[in-house]
């Protein structure tokens, strides 16, 4: 073995210089913190369908900026007429995907159905196969017939066939 070789292999000096300013904090900028930013949160567990209101959900300030990319409820009025689409844990950040409008129409129910074209009117009754909010298409069946058709969910619960 050669006198002046040693175990280590030798160190570059720039590696040296790179670690000083890394334990010094000059490596990598900072993040400053923000300021507290509003969260709502639910104070129980909300099930899917269940609707929200002000006495389940709380809203806190968080001490750092949020890390989420998905868009969240960041105030309580956000909630107002809608129902949970997925479980809500308590604590949690409640993204607006997780929410939807409450249904006026539900599946399985037993809707009115209106047509109007001019001075004709037809009114049947037809089985909602899929939920729908105020404004949505709703599918339905015909109960007579089997057939089955689309529809304008309306606030009231009924629906409108459209010309």
């Amino acid at each position: 073995m050669a006198k002046n070789a040693s175990r280590w292999p030798a160190r570059s000096p720039i590696r040296g210089v790179f670690a000083v300013l890394f334990a010094l904090g000059f490596a990598a900028p900072v993040a400053l913190p923000a300021a507290a930013e509003p969260v709502v949160v639910a104070t129980r567990v909300i099930h899917p369908g269940e609707p929200l209101d002000a006495s389940v959900l709380t809203t806190i300030h968080t001490k750092s900026r949020v890390l989420s990319d998905a868009p969240f409820v960041s105030a309580i009025a956000q909630t107002n007429g809608k129902v949970a689409d997925r479980t809500i844990l308590p604590q949690r950040l409640i993204l607006l995907s997780s929410l939807r409008k409450r249904s006026a129409i539900d599946a399985g129910a037993l809707v009115p159905v209106t047509y109007k074209s001019g001075a004709l009117t037809i009114r049947m009754d037809a089985v909602a196969l899929t939920s729908a909010a105020p404004g949505q298409a709703v599918t339905l069946r015909n109960r007579d017939t089997g057939r089955q058709i689309e529809a304008l969910a309306q606030a009231d619960g009924t629906a409108v066939l459209l010309p």
